[in-house]
């Protein structure tokens, strides 16, 4: 046994394993420890899935419990419905729903179906704090543990509210437009061609000069007869056969008393063409207009008139005097163009 100094082992032998020191960086976690921070991180991603769900405004997300009752409430709810956290929380969720519907059973059927499919999903109408209604959209999930126990439900509402609106407001404004394309075809169909309903300014007929036959004419009772005047000096110039100005000035006439009588006055310009043998009179007036419903009547029944206002014998007669009448109405006024030649135009085949 040698008694020199200790050997050194050579460079590839085996060394015995280091000993970890658990507080030195790096060190390999003990399996409490692991735990200890499998748990931090699984309560901090909690914590931040609750701020988020707490802070959406948009949308009322909360929680159910099997029986029904409100378990959680989010800013988009207390936004919704009015209700704050410590008003709601412990209530059933029937509490939001219209009186019809509890009465029904609806709130409960929901419950039904989403444990029984798993999830349920509508638009209805929805009642807040105040007693006002909202249209909303509504899914309801029924939530189960690992063992398929219900743990209760999520429910996610929307106020769809402005949507329906928009969308309601969109489908009777298509509606109205086939009935107004319908009546047009009609109105013109029942006059042989002289009643053209207008659906834009750009339906009028041009002007057939630059400029009107002495200016325009504000329309009143104490001007009715300076209409009368221009378009008789107009329909002259124009070569109109005297019976057919007489009914151009009639026609003129009781269009102005239309503006006069339905919307407080006008105004009125007159235009020829000496060349073609064409009087033009416009009137237009800054009245409510005639309603849709009322177009039928207004135009072709002698006698009638809207409102109950005046003896309504003015479309009816520059109908009967005219060869064609323009009609452009809305809630932002009418105008009606008449227009009258030197001889009876041929009615067209409809």
């Amino acid at each position: 046994m040698s008694s020199g100094p200790e050997a050194t082992p050579p460079d590839d032998a085996p060394h015995p394993p280091a000993r970890s020191d658990p507080g030195a960086p790096g060190a390999p976690a003990s399996g409490e420890e692991a735990l200890q921070a499998s748990a931090n991180a699984l309560n901090a991603s909690e914590e931040r899935f609750r701020l988020l769900v707490e802070g959406i405004r948009d949308y009322a997300i909360f929680m159910l419990d099997p029986d029904g009752r409100v378990a959680s409430w989010n800013a988009g709810a207390q936004r919704f419905k009015g209700y704050r956290a410590d008003e709601i929380i412990g209530k059933h969720f029937s509490t939001f729903y219209t009186r019809e519907d509890v009465e029904r059973g609806h709130p409960q059927e929901e419950l039904e179906i989403a444990t029984r499919e798993g999830r349920f999903e509508e638009e209805g109408w929805r009642v807040r704090k105040d007693g006002t209604r909202f249209w909303a959209s509504v899914v309801i999930t029924a939530l189960r543990d690992k063992s398929g126990t219900l743990r209760g439900f999520g429910k996610v509402t929307r106020d769809m509210t402005e949507r329906r609106e928009r969308e309601r407001e969109r489908a009777s404004a298509e509606i109205a437009e086939r009935q107004r394309r319908f009546l047009k075809d009609v109105l013109a169909s029942v006059t042989q061609g002289k009643l053209i309903l207008c659906d834009t300014p750009s339906d009028l007929p041009v002007p057939l000069a630059p400029e009107p036959a002495g200016g325009a004419i504000p329309v009143g009772e104490k001007t009715l007869k300076a209409l009368r005047t221009r378009v008789a000096e107009v329909a002259a110039a124009c070569g109109l056969p005297r019976d057919r100005a007489q009914d151009c000035i009639t026609a003129a006439s009781e269009g102005a008393m239309n503006a006069v009588v339905h919307a407080g006055g006008g105004t009125a310009r007159v235009y020829g063409d000496p060349d073609g043998g064409t009087v033009q009179v416009f009137v237009q007036d800054r009245g409510k207009g005639i309603a849709l419903s009322d177009l039928p009547q207004s135009t072709l029944k002698r006698g009638y008139s809207t409102g109950g206002i005046g003896i309504g014998h003015g479309f009816w007669l520059m109908l009967q005097t005219c060869d064609r009448v323009y009609l452009l109405t809305g809630p932002t006024g009418t105008s009606v163009v008449l227009e009258q030649g030197r001889a009876v135009p041929d009615q067209p085949w409809l």
